[in-house]
């Protein structure tokens, strides 16, 4: 816990004048990495409806890896539209910290593990290519329900033929890491890098040629369009963050989106570019205890998907408007409708 002393020396996060994130706005909603980089120009820090928000890739990297910062409790399936059902009101692995969450990542550790996921691969490539068939032959594609929705269920299903001995809580908290965290993250990310190669041809050609820069194009793509842009944690003690001190009990934003367009860490960050180099890594998955469990299943499933999509479904374009879910949870496009060359 911080002294009274030390808390004196340092202004209150609710004392400093901060730029304001109206992420409930129209505005932010159509365009909130702008809005994000004019925050940003003003410093590390802005004020969300919720609370502060740490917007610096310095600033957000310490709020996913400090300690001191938690997961917010009361976090449950409902948050991502479940009412009904067995898994309905089921805790999300998510919401907790300390000796109960290691002992559920470790629980879990199993489904997601390197081998398991190199198992997966043959899977991955059987599934798109089957649903690319459905498509090619007519040179055009509702890309989220024809092909990332399908295909995202298609490998959690594989992923989850994996033998279980937790018990029958410990199974649901399990389906809702698998479910909500990987079917909805994954169709929904995998629709918008399509989108994003959409508005960037030469980068799709690229990736056809060679499809060797698939992962390096997964990594590209979420710091350039992620369907997460923030997580939340809980000051579980005064906190000093970027300056300023963030008092006990009060809710942060760690704006991941915005980290990743820090223009100190990242050239050019609102160029889109898969062979780019950068000095650090992008923080799509989080980081510290709550680093996504399944990065590794999540990135191998968009590499393969796209690598076959640039080679099967060239010259890709958009034909109608592509709206995206609110930027609060995870977004993404709601449908995208795309031509391509047929025949490949």
């Amino acid at each position: 816990m911080k002294t009274d002393r030390a808390s004196a020396t340092v202004p209150s996060v609710f004392d400093v004048r901060l730029p304001a994130l109206p992420y409930f706005d129209p505005d932010y909603q159509r365009d909130p990495h702008g809005m994000n980089r004019r925050a940003m120009m003003q410093g590390p820090l802005a004020l969300g409806p919720l609370g502060p928000e740490a917007l610096s890739y310095e600033a957000v990297e310490q709020v996913l890896r400090d300690r001191r910062f938690r997961m917010p409790e009361g976090l449950t399936i409902e948050a991502h539209g479940a009412t009904a059902g067995p898994l309905q009101a089921t805790p999300s692995p998510l919401s907790l910290d300390g000796e109960e969450h290691q002992r559920l990542r470790r629980l879990a550790s199993g489904l997601f593990k390197p081998s398991r996921v190199a198992e997966l691969q043959t899977a991955m490539t059987v599934v798109i290519s089957r649903l690319v068939d459905v498509v090619a032959g007519t040179g055009w594609s509702e890309v989220v329900a024809d092909i990332a929705w399908p295909y995202a269920i298609a490998i959690n299903s594989e992923l989850l033929e994996a033998p279980d001995r937790q018990d029958h809580d410990e199974l649901k908290m399990l389906l809702f890491a698998v479910l909500a965290g990987g079917t909805e993250t994954t169709s929904t990310q995998l629709a918008a890098a399509v989108q994003v190669f959409c508005d960037h041809p030469a980068q799709w050609a690229l990736l056809a040629d060679r499809s060797e820069l698939a992962h390096q194009a997964v990594d590209e793509v979420m710091r350039y369009a992620p369907v997460v842009l923030r997580t939340l944690r809980v000051a579980a003690e005064d906190v000093e963050l970027a300056g300023v001190m963030i008092p006990a009990g009060t809710l942060v934003g760690a704006n991941t989106a915005a980290a990743n367009r820090d223009p100190r860490i990242f050239e050019e960050p609102d160029r889109f570019d898969i062979l780019r180099e950068s000095p650090a890594s992008a923080l799509p998955f989080g980081g510290g205890m709550h680093f996504c469990l399944g990065a590794h299943l999540a990135k191998a499933e968009l590499a393969v998907a796209l690598a076959v999509m640039a080679r099967r479904m060239p010259n890709m374009d958009r034909t109608g408007p592509a709206p995206w879910k609110s930027v609060i949870g995870t977004s993404g496009p709601i449908a995208l409708p795309v031509a391509f060359e047929p025949g490949h």
